[in-house]
């Protein structure tokens, strides 16, 4: 019995016997598909190599990027970041922290410096003015001055607390009086007499004679004084019942009032 002679490993047998095809064959039976992935490997292993201008300029961004991180420890560094500190208002004292900072926050966000879109200076002078800012807007930082009141009054003009307190509560009891006005009255008051609205300009918006926007204010003004003597009226009243107290309060309750009616007087 002969012994046939194995193919070799990869080849491709079509029948089985003593015509066995060996390495013949092995060049017929290969696919195209199975070609085409041995050629990306090659073309993708070409791009890949060291004279391609991908490869050249990932290595050149690396290489920059080496040096920037070291630039961050050397000495020079450290004392630009003091003298730019300086610069920034904050005082000798805090600057050596500060510098400490600036470096210690660089380094952690250093993932995120691109050296395409400036020198590792400018980013870091970026760093540090974040830094300062943060370090002014302290609470601990800012520094109060007191002020005299009488200063304060004469800032804000010659009125003290209670001259502006009585004042609010003029207003107050004026703003109260005026919407106890039927609509139309109150409506051509606020417009005449707070937004300085004239007279004509009332009638042809409203569709009336001008001598009814007249009658209409005099109304207002008429319903809103007897509705300041009522109170007037009120308050006395109370501050005349037997037990009450007659004493600096009932006075000013009652004089604040009478200026309030004199005030209506006026504006008639």
């Amino acid at each position: 019995m002969d012994l046939q002679v194995l193919p070799a490993r990869g080849a491709a047998v079509h029948r089985v016997g003593p015509g066995m095809l060996g390495e013949a064959s092995a060049a017929v039976a290969r696919h195209a598909r199975t070609a085409r992935p041995r050629v990306r490997g090659v073309a993708a292993r070409a791009a890949g190599r060291s004279g391609s201008p991908q490869n050249e300029v990932k290595r050149v961004a690396a290489r920059d990027r080496a040096d920037a991180f070291h630039d961050l420890f050397r000495a020079e560094t450290a004392r630009r970041v003091h003298r730019w500190l300086g610069k920034l208002r904050v005082p000798e004292r805090d600057r050596g922290d500060l510098s400490q900072d600036v470096l210690l926050a660089a380094v952690l966000s250093f993932g995120s410096y691109d050296p395409s879109r400036g020198e590792i200076a400018r980013w870091l002078n970026g760093i540090a003015v974040n830094v300062a800012s943060h370090y002014h807007a302290k609470a601990s930082r800012r520094n109060e001055i007191l002020t005299d009141p009488a200063a304060l009054c004469e800032a804000f003009g010659s009125a003290t607390a209670i001259e502006r307190l009585l004042a609010a509560e003029r207003r107050g009891l004026l703003r109260s009086l005026v919407l106890e006005l039927p609509f139309e009255l109150r409506s051509v008051l606020v417009q005449h007499d707070l937004y300085e609205i004239s007279m004509r300009d009332i009638a042809e918006t409203r569709g009336i004679p001008v001598s009814t926007v007249y009658k209409w204010r005099s109304r207002a003004l008429h319903g809103a004084r007897e509705a300041l003597a009522k109170r007037i009226a009120a308050e006395e009243e109370r501050c005349a019942r037997p037990g009450r107290a007659t004493g600096t309060g009932c006075r000013q309750a009652a004089e604040q009032p009478s200026r309030n009616r004199n005030r209506l007087r006026a504006g008639s």
